[in-house]
């Protein structure tokens, strides 16, 4: 790990690493310990830190999860990755119900996304569906404040 640079430490964490745990999270919702320790893991590799021994960290890791244009290296949350594209999988079932994914999960399950919500019985791609409405919810609440809050602002301007 000592030979690899910084940046050769970043191109294999956005190759490997975040390729294969984003390939996970698209279909089902990863579990907050799981996606924690895998960050942890990440990190560690960054820094060059093995089991025995730690280093000092220059930078907070927040801001090397920036966007590069805002300064950071680009490397993705992991949890916020993951309800984005759990969304993501909600939207294009609301949008495209004749895809055969969604046709099989709407005759399963029903097309209303609040049956069923807490039974053990549903499959973890359901359970993702589900919360990746919570998910569109939330957005859709946030973008509503955010709309009202700028015309507010623009009424009291003029």
């Amino acid at each position: 790990m000592k030979t690899f640079s910084k940046t050769a430490r970043i191109i294999l964490i956005q190759i490997v690493a975040l390729t294969i745990l984003l390939y996970a999270t698209q279909m089902i919702k990863l579990p907050c310990a799981l996606l924690d320790e895998s960050e942890q893991l990440i990190r560690k590799f960054y820094w060059g830190e093995d089991e025995n021994q730690r280093k000092i960290h220059p930078t907070c890791w927040e801001v090397i999860c920036r966007s590069k244009e805002c300064g950071g290296l680009g490397i993705k949350n992991l949890s916020l990755m993951n309800k984005a594209l759990l969304a993501k999988l909600t939207w294009r079932l609301i949008h495209n119900p004749n895809q055969l994914w969604a046709i099989v999960l709407i005759s399963k399950y029903g097309s209303s996304m609040v049956q069923k919500r807490w039974s053990s019985s549903i499959s973890q791609v359901w359970r993702a569906v589900l919360f990746g409405g919570e998910t569109l919810k939330q957005m859709a609440t946030m973008g509503t404040n955010l709309s009202e809050n700028t015309t507010k602002e623009r009424v009291s301007s003029t």
